[in-house]
């Protein structure tokens, strides 16, 4: 995490400079989000331009105008900026499902599959990055 980005986790947002399809460019706030949006994040991990209005408190749709480099930095602003608490939560999370879904699955005779961890969903641009 970037020295910006942990202060940006710390203090709750982070500047960023937007650059839309026309060239033209907006300053907009890539914030943290609270923990009770945590469940929304992890809905629209596939969905990126939605990710990046939910960072960014835009309304739908607002994403589609930006660039695709600028919304994939954003994105990975995003990333950096809620990694510090997100990450953990996460691991909270795969862990009550593995206590609750191992002792029916056990009971029905089903292996169970690891949930992912979070090194897996922890660096996602780093792993597009090797892909290139």
């Amino acid at each position: 995490m970037t020295t910006l980005a942990a202060n940006a986790a710390v203090n709750g947002h982070q500047l960023f400079t937007a650059e839309y399809l026309d060239g033209s460019k907006e300053t907009v706030s890539v914030r943290a989000l609270k923990v009770r949006e945590y469940e929304r994040y992890v809905s629209l991990l596939d969905n990126e331009p939605a990710c990046a209005e939910l960072l960014c408190s835009k309304p739908e749709g607002w994403a589609d105008r930006l660039n695709p480099d600028s919304l994939g930095a954003l994105v990975t602003l995003g990333e950096e900026i809620n990694a510090r608490f997100f990450r953990p939560w996460w691991e909270r999370r795969a862990a009550r499902h593995k206590a609750l879904l191992t002792p029916v699955a056990n009971q029905l005779g089903v292996a169970h599959q690891e949930s992912p961890s979070s090194s897996q969903i922890s660096q996602p641009a780093a792993a597009a990055q090797g892909q290139s």
